[in-house]
């Protein structure tokens, strides 16, 4: 079988998968990738993205803390205080 079969074959199962599928088969393929092979590769993703808005808004979306409120440190206080409470209230 030629490489280009290969590629063929493997595309084709890549279609039938769904998404989580699909990137944990290409985050297994990358981890083998040498640095050479992988800065090539992060260069063509952030020349292909680049212009894409729809990522640019659904991360401005995502990073938004209106929209978002429960940030990383609100949310250690929380439970912090939280646990603080719970130790109160059993005695210790």
């Amino acid at each position: 079988m030629m490489f280009r079969d290969q590629v063929g074959v493997l595309a084709s199962w890549f279609k039938g998968w769904n998404e989580c599928e699909q990137t944990v088969a290409l985050l297994s393929l990358l981890k083998r990738v040498g640095r050479t092979q992988a800065r090539f590769l992060q260069l063509c993703l952030e020349h292909s993205l680049a212009e894409c808005t729809e990522l640019h808004q659904l991360e401005g979306e995502a990073n938004d803390p209106e929209l978002c409120p429960l940030t990383p440190s609100s949310s250690s206080q929380s439970l912090h205080s939280e646990g603080t409470r719970q130790g109160l209230q059993s005695g210790q």
